[in-house]
C-alpha cells in the first residue's frame, strides 16, 4: 500500500515535470516569436520610413532636374554666368523699388559664384518674410545667404517701413568644370 501510494505520488511529478518543462518550453518559443515579430515591425517601420524619404528625395531630385531644365533648355548655348544674370534679372523685378549691388563672379569648387548684397524696403514683416522665401525657394542658381540685417524706422510708429540688407551669393553648377570631370 505504500509502494502504491508513493508510486502514483512519484507518477504525479513525473506528470507535473513533464507539462511544467512543455509549458516552460512553449513560454520561451512565443517569448521568442514576439520577439521577432518586434523586430520585424520595427524593421518594417524603418523601411516605410525609408521609403518616404527616397520618394521625397525623388520628387527633390525631378524638381532640380525640370529647375535645370527650365534653365538651360535642350540645345541651349547659355553658361552659368548667363543663368545666374537671368535669375538676377528675375529678382530684380520681384523686389520692386530695391537696390542690388553685384561684385564679380568667381569660379571655386565647381562652382560658378555671383555675390550681391540685396536691399529692399517692405511696409511690413509678412511681405519682408514672402520676399525672402521667394529667394529661398530658388533650385538653380540657389541663393546662399551669409547675412541679413532687418531694421525698421520707427518714424512711423508701430507700422514703419522695413528695410531688409542680405548679403548673399548666386551659385550655379560650373558646367565647364563638369565636363572636364567627365572627360577624365
Amino acid at each position: 500500500m505504500k509502494y502504491i501510494l508513493l508510486d502514483r505520488t512519484i507518477n504525479q511529478y513525473l506528470i507535473a515535470g513533464t507539462v511544467l518543462s512543455v509549458l516552460i518550453f512553449v513560454m520561451l518559443l512565443l517569448n521568442n516569436y514576439k520577439q521577432s515579430l518586434d523586430y520585424a515591425l520595427k524593421s518594417f517601420s524603418r523601411i516605410t520610413a525609408n521609403k518616404v524619404k527616397m520618394d521625397k528625395s525623388v520628387e527633390d531630385m525631378d524638381r532640380i532636374k525640370q529647375a535645370v531644365d527650365i534653365a538651360l533648355p535642350a540645345g541651349s548655348s547659355l553658361d552659368a554666368e548667363e543663368v545666374i544674370l537671368l535669375t538676377l534679372d528675375k529678382i530684380e523685378k520681384r523686389i520692386n523699388g530695391g537696390k542690388i549691388v553685384i561684385r564679380d563672379i568667381s569660379k571655386e569648387n565647381g562652382e560658378v559664384v555671383l555675390p550681391v548684397t540685396i536691399e529692399m524696403v517692405v511696409d511690413d514683416f509678412s511681405t519682408l518674410a514672402d520676399s525672402v522665401a521667394r529667394l529661398q525657394s530658388f533650385v538653380f542658381p540657389y541663393i546662399v545667404f551669409n547675412d541679413l540685417a532687418i531694421s525698421r524706422d520707427q518714424s512711423r510708429g508701430y507700422k514703419g517701413v522695413v528695410t531688409c540688407t542680405i548679403d548673399a551669393a548666386l551659385t550655379f553648377p560650373d558646367l565647364e568644370y563638369a565636363e572636364e570631370m567627365q572627360t577624365e
